[in-house]
């Protein structure tokens, strides 16, 4: 689980080093950057969404290993190109293999007891192998220049495809079951709820190191708090483990979204590296936490998978657009205004989608409760 985890998040936890290595290397602007973020994650979602009905009759471990194939491959073809067209193909590659390998890990995980604390534990080991992923990339650029970074990304993914020996081999559930049903009711406000998050997601993540350059910040010292800022992303998926399905689930999203919310703005408009790295520290411990409960909350509604495979996906695609969204306020208005927008989609999360959430949860928790007296 936290193998195919990090597989599956490194495109996007990287993307700050990517958008540098392809403005710095291949001389693209915020935009065009954006564009391939939009590419490279769109990718991811649109191989989740296709794939979702039929993720609980195929072998996880040969999804996730063809997932880490095509990452590595793409990988080592961006660090040769600097032609706009080609890096946008490669980074829809690119983007297939890390959507396989989300889904494998949806798939592996789904339908186990305890779903919130499933997640949050298998979420806590993938920030520990992301944290070291990180800091893998910077010895790509540092040894072979900026796109040295994708190197260095093609060699993550030799060392994640030796992990994945302990991926389950067999379809967790037979073919007929998991084409039998639809989306069970309620799923779209959850979806709502995880693109509005994810859509802010996109737009400050993939611009926090230009954000901090911006600043007048230091350029190691940036480096070095994007890096090490994941790594406190363990204490929020420890929270979710403590309380795991005991909290009440609304209000723990509620929490999640506030708090990504402020710690966005604190990244976009942090003018010392204090006020930086608390936003960082911030984010990855809200997010991670927030992040949890909507993998638990898929679960909830569909033990086989196919709600949160779909919903994984579905997010990674509003990450994409946050993204491209982010990159025309940074070209058109400033860097710093992209925290706003960021932390707009946890607003409208929280005041359109949530509350519908609400109401589908409380609804389906008296059938349960009506069906068990019954």
């Amino acid at each position: 689980m936290s193998v195919g985890s990090a597989v599956a998040h490194l495109g996007t936890s990287a993307m700050p080093f990517q958008i540098g290595a392809l403005i710095d290397g291949a001389k693209l602007s915020a935009s065009q950057a954006g564009l391939f973020s939009l590419c490279e994650v769109g990718a991811l979602a649109l191989s989740m969404v296709v794939i979702a009905p039929w993720i609980g009759s195929l072998s996880a471990r040969r999804v996730a290993w063809t997932g880490v194939a095509l990452v590595g491959l793409a990988g080592a073809a961006l660090s040769q190109t600097t032609l706009f067209p080609l890096l946008l193909l490669l980074g829809m590659v690119a983007g297939l293999g890390f959507g396989l390998a989300f889904a494998a890990t949806v798939a592996a995980a789904s339908s186990l007891d305890d779903p919130d604390r499933v997640y949050a534990a298998g979420n806590g080991g993938a920030l520990l192998l992301l944290v070291g992923s990180m800091s893998v990339l910077p010895i790509g650029s540092r040894y072979f220049g900026p796109m040295g970074i994708f190197l260095a990304l093609t060699a993550v993914m030799i060392v994640f495809a030796v992990l994945l020996f302990g991926f389950p081999t067999r379809p967790a559930r037979s073919e007929g079951r998991v084409r039998g049903a639809g989306i069970p009711p309620g799923s779209v406000a959850l979806i709502a709820v995880w693109m509005c998050f994810s859509f802010g997601n996109g737009a400050i993540w993939t611009f926090a190191e230009r954000i901090a350059r911006e600043q007048g910040l230091p350029s190691g010292s940036i480096v070095y708090v994007l890096s090490i800022g994941i790594f406190f992303g363990i204490a929020g998926t420890s929270l979710a483990v403590w309380f795991g399905g005991s909290a009440n689930r609304v209000v723990a999203l509620g929490i999640g979204l506030i708090g990504t919310g402020l710690s966005c703005l604190a990244i976009g408009y942090g003018s010392t590296l204090v006020v930086f790295a608390g936003g960082v520290i911030g984010y990855w411990i809200f997010s991670m936490f927030l992040y949890s409960y909507l993998m638990g909350t898929a679960a909830v509604f569909d033990p086989l998978g196919r709600v949160g495979t779909l919903c994984g996906g579905l997010e990674r695609l509003a990450f994409g657009v946050g993204a491209l969204a982010g990159g025309l306020v940074a070209d058109h208005v400033s860097y710093p205004s992209v925290g706003a927008l960021a932390a707009l989609g946890s607003v409208v999360a929280i005041l359109a989608a949530l509350p519908i959430l609400s109401r589908a949860l409380g609804r389906r928790s008296a059938a349960a409760a009506t069906a068990t007296a019954g």
